[in-house]
């Protein structure tokens, strides 16, 4: 820690000066992230924080964001970001002064190197290179342009500076851009979550490629009409989020509809527990929207009990549940043949999950979901 005496000028350059002596690590660690942020914007006050303060709290705080950026705790990242950049704003804002005060430049009655207000150059101020740092390192982290300009001229309170705002900015978000995604891109892929960009990041037109090559097969399907304990077995061996329906005929099994995960789980305990207070309704008037809203309460499968079979008989023929009110008939299918290019347009577009592939006879060859779109999936399938 550094010990200094600070002595603030007023705008006049005169007049008695007040000595303040304070810890300059103890001001900028111990406030919380907003005050630390509004003294590292606060212009006029050229010398209040050294190089060193300054650079031990950006490598500090900077470490510190980006391990807690990805994990539970509730920390935030718009408060992070904006004091790293206000930090590293700050520190170019210091070399501004020195190189001036190196030059002998200033206003008239003030120390070297500070330009007080109405003067030209008055943006030459650690305080204003601290806002516009933070606005840029947001730029480029978040990818936004002109709703953060705004943002950041609001907190500065100075319509006089937003051009300088906006054009950090803009710098920042192109060479984020040339470089990598943005935090909240890498984050979703942190948490395996399938995003499709705009644009499929792949070297080859995937105008080239069929869905056969990158479809998942063989696929776990389900009769029409199936017992319980056949469906709790198909959704413990295969977790996947929704099952093609299909209907047996001399041809073989034709597709007829799509069923979600979450909905069979539901149709399950009302069927092994009829009586169960959680369910209002008898499984005979269970209807699609009320099936839909049941599910997003959740039913864990473990939680599902067994249905007893007819040992006698070695069967439990009689028990049967008919799928085929609660599967979807209009789900979309592709031929075989079908474009890659053409598929990664249609989840694009109409926000799909799931697309079941077939083959000239409507029998279900493959099925494909967002994760087998995503760049390093298809690389894999497609060129390795």
């Amino acid at each position: 820690l550094y010990r200094y005496h600070a002595v603030p000028a007023d705008k006049g350059g005169g007049g008695n000066n007040t000595i303040i002596t304070y810890n300059e690590m103890a001001t900028l660690v111990y406030p919380t992230g907003e005050d630390t942020i509004r003294l590292l914007f606060t212009r006029g006050t050229h010398r209040q924080f050294s190089y060193g303060s300054l650079i031990v709290m950006l490598m500090f705080y900077f470490a510190g964001a980006c391990w807690i950026a990805g994990s539970a705790i509730s920390s935030g990242l718009f408060v992070p970001m904006l004091l790293i950049g206000a930090c590293v704003g700050r520190i170019v804002g210091l070399a501004t002064v020195d190189f001036a005060a190196s030059k002998g430049w200033g206003s008239p009655g003030a120390p070297p190197g500070v330009y007080l207000p109405g003067s030209a150059w008055q943006w030459m101020d650690p305080g204003v290179m601290a806002l516009v740092g933070a606005g840029s390192f947001m730029g480029g982290v978040t990818r936004l342009t002109i709703s953060l300009a705004v943002i950041m001229m609001e907190m500065s309170g100075d319509i006089h500076f937003l051009l300088p705002i906006l054009l950090g900015i803009l710098v920042a978000k192109w060479i984020g851009d040339s470089a990598t995604h943005s935090l909240y891109h890498g984050l979703l892929e942190v948490k395996c979550v399938p995003f499709l960009p705009n644009e499929p990041s792949f070297p080859v037109s995937l105008d080239l490629f069929e869905v056969k090559q990158t479809m998942q097969t063989p696929v776990a399907t389900l009769r029409m009409v199936e017992t319980p304990n056949a469906i709790k077995e198909v959704l413990m061996n295969y977790p996947h989020s929704g099952y093609p329906i299909v209907h047996s005929t001399p041809a073989g099994a034709i597709f007829r509809g799509f069923i979600l995960r979450d909905h069979l789980k539901v149709i399950l305990q009302h069927y092994t527990d009829p009586q169960s207070d959680r369910f209002e309704t008898s499984l005979s008037k269970l209807s699609y929207s009320m099936l839909t809203a049941k599910a997003k309460k959740g039913v864990r499968l473990s939680a599902i009990s067994p249905y007893p079979s007819d040992q006698a008989n070695g069967t439990d023929s009689e028990m049967q549940i008919d799928l085929s009110p609660y599967m979807d008939t209009s789900a979309i299918t592709v031929q075989e043949t079908f474009s890659v290019r053409r598929a990664y347009i249609l989840f694009k577009t109409m926000a799909l999950r799931h697309m079941v592939v077939i083959d000239d006879r409507n029998h279900v060859v493959g099925i494909m979901t967002r994760n087998d779109l995503l760049g390093y999936r298809l690389e894999d399938k497609l060129i390795r």
